[in-house]
C-alpha cells in the first residue's frame, strides 16, 4: 500500500513493506520514526487521516 499523505509541514509518501510501514518527505527532509508512527495508522483508520491521494491497492 503506497499512499501520499498530507501532513504539517509537507506531503509524506507512505508505504507498507510487509508488517513494516516507511515514511519519507515529499519536499523537506527526512521523516522520523516517531512521526512516521503518528502519520501511518492502521489502514482501517486511514479515513480519519487527511489524505492528498492514494495510489496502489493493498497487499
Amino acid at each position: 500500500m503506497t499512499a501520499l499523505v498530507r501532513g504539517e509541514s509537507g506531503f509524506y509518501v507512505v508505504t507498507r513493506d510487509g508488517a513494516r510501514w516507511r515514511c519519507s518527505y515529499v519536499a523537506v527532509g527526512m521523516c522520523s520514526h516517531r512521526l512516521a508512527v503518528q502519520m501511518v495508522a492502521p489502514p482501517e483508520a486511514w479515513a480519519q487521516l487527511d489524505l492528498f491521494s492514494v495510489g496502489g491497492v493493498p497487499s
